[in-house]
């Protein structure tokens, strides 16, 4: 595992979050935090181009718990057994689709958790995301 972004503002300032939202092919976390003027703001964190989404209870998240702040960070998890599982079975639709043709699977996809302390790890398989903060 690697660390790959901070996220803007912990999850121990938040009240309300993280919430999820899920839609074919995209996932979106957010969890509140109070600025220094008092009032809320959000941090939305984006995924895009997603092809699998988990969550995990805190208590099951294993190894993460030892390397993870409260939700300071956002991780790329390279070469997972998870990602390799979906890789394979990528790799088998498109061999499938494309026997007659010497193309090859473009399977840039990367495994990220966000951990949120006392909540859980969210794990989700996506080709990019963004973060961004909103009253």
């Amino acid at each position: 595992m690697k660390i790959i972004t901070k996220l803007p503002f912990p999850k121990s300032w938040a009240v309300d979050g993280p919430k999820v939202y899920f839609r074919p092919g995209q996932v979106t976390l957010e969890y509140d935090y109070f600025h220094e003027s008092e009032k809320a703001r959000w941090v939305k964190i984006e995924f895009t181009n997603v092809i699998a989404f988990r969550f995990i209870e805190e208590i099951f998240c294993g190894l993460c718990l030892d390397f993870v702040g409260d939700g300071l960070i956002t991780l790329n998890i390279e070469e997972s057994q998870w990602l390799r599982q979906l890789k394979g079975e990528w790799d088998k639709l498109f061999q499938s689709r494309n026997s007659h043709s010497s193309a090859t699977s473009d399977f840039h996809f990367q495994h990220f958790g966000v951990w949120f302390n006392d909540e859980g790890c969210y794990e989700i398989v996506a080709r990019e995301f963004s973060i961004s903060t909103h009253s």
